[in-house]
């Protein structure tokens, strides 16, 4: 992950939010999802697939992201 490196390069495909609003995850056409900061629209953390992702979620204690082509 580059430090440069900010959203997706294609389409955002899901979304979901973490149940305390804290933080969002988003997935997307570019093999890639993304955990954000919502207060700060940061970008946390790049999770690296080989295929595009169709589905995201976040588990409640936001211990867990499960990611889904």
């Amino acid at each position: 992950e580059s430090d440069k490196e900010t959203g997706h390069q294609k389409a955002i495909t899901s979304l979901c939010k973490s149940a305390d609003g804290s933080h969002f995850l988003t997935g997307s056409l570019d093999k890639s999802a993304r955990l954000w900061d919502i207060r700060t629209l940061t970008l946390i953390k790049t999770y690296v697939t080989e295929r595009p992702v169709n589905a995201v979620a976040i588990s409640p204690l936001l211990d867990h992201v499960v990611i889904g082509g």
